[in-house]
């Protein structure tokens, strides 16, 4: 292959920004295993042009640089896609928690969890997570969907004091 047929930069840039947009998103993450054939690809092609460019003339290692900066790009924008939803795992389970505090808290002040969350008079944002409390027939149900996998999500077990992961 020569390289001027190598594709321009600009569209593995494009590329990048896309699927980090998608990837990057909550209730995205799941989508970066659909990245992972691309990267496994570019991996190998820049394995293959380092092995063929080292064996040429110096004329011709601007193939393995272009294609090792490509490979750079899409590891670069994986790692960033995986930082932000460790991120948002961390800051949706603080915000669940730091409500299960007022929930609890409320019960043992008035011997009863409230009927809603805005019973318990706090200027916390649980929507922030989309964090939803429900009291139905005396049971409380505290839940939040998982940041990286849609339609997964937490729910808070009121007896054992724990959280539970509910797979779709």
């Amino acid at each position: 292959m020569s390289e001027t047929h190598q594709p321009p930069i600009w569209l593995t840039l494009l590329g990048c920004g896309v699927a980090g947009l998608i990837c990057g998103s909550p209730h995205g993450g799941f989508m970066l295993w659909m990245l992972a054939p691309f990267v496994c690809f570019w991996l190998v092609r820049c394995g293959y042009f380092f092995l063929t460019d080292a064996r040429q003339d110096e004329t011709k290692p601007k193939r393995a640089r272009l294609a090792s900066l490509k490979l750079g790009l899409w590891l670069s924008t994986i790692g960033v896609c995986l930082c932000l939803h460790l991120y948002y795992a961390k800051s949706a389970r603080t915000a669940a928690n730091a409500l299960r505090a007022q929930i609890e808290s409320y019960r043992n002040t008035h011997g009863v969890y409230p009927k809603t969350i805005a019973a318990l008079r706090s200027p916390a944002r649980p929507n922030r997570w989309r964090i939803m409390y429900f009291y139905h027939n005396g049971e409380p149900s505290l839940l939040y969907p998982a940041t990286s996998i849609i339609f997964d999500t937490y729910k808070y077990n009121f007896e054992t004091r724990q959280w539970d992961y509910w797979a779709d």
